[in-house]
């Protein structure tokens, strides 16, 4: 097809194949009691978003939960 042929690994920096520690962020406590304290929160912030969102109207159009919207 005219393309040149990969060869798998050919191209791969000396020493850096063998490094398997990503970390991606920092790490959080996965403790159940941290774990559910969190999710708390997360549906705490989500409850006031949705709440905060049927406030008076300011001439926008409300779309209805996400759920329903066309993505």
């Amino acid at each position: 097809s005219g393309l040149p042929r990969r060869v798998p690994r050919a191209n791969l920096v000396p020493g850096t194949a063998q490094q398997q520690n990503h970390q991606s962020g920092p790490q959080v406590s996965r403790a159940p009691d941290d774990v559910r304290g969190r999710l708390t929160n997360l549906r705490r912030g989500i409850q006031q978003g949705r709440q905060a969102n049927n406030g008076p109207s300011t001439g926008s159009i409300h779309l209805g939960p996400t759920h329903q919207q066309e993505r």
